[in-house]
């Protein structure tokens, strides 16, 4: 079932071949998951050269859907006391 979801957003996100000339629709499909924010950041530092303050828009977004995952966790979760 993981492999489901994992092997699409790894070959959407850019983790086995970049995204530079990929067709439009795969560029923009692949801001839906994480692994590309992940892929782009760590592209930016050690691909391209750019440093570590490169990665920061990258770092903020992973962690907004961290923190959005989170809470959603949280409200769905709860403990049964039975």
């Amino acid at each position: 079932m993981t492999q489901l979801v994992v092997l699409p957003m790894a070959f959407l996100g850019g983790s086995f071949f970049p995204l530079d000339g990929a067709p439009g629709w795969m560029r923009t499909l692949s801001h839906v998951f994480p692994l590309g924010y992940l892929n782009e950041g760590m592209l930016n530092v050690m691909g391209r050269g750019l440093g570590a303050g490169s990665a920061v828009p990258q770092l903020v977004t992973l962690l907004g859907i961290a923190a959005v995952g989170a809470v959603v966790a949280a409200r769905m979760f709860r403990w049964d006391d039975s």
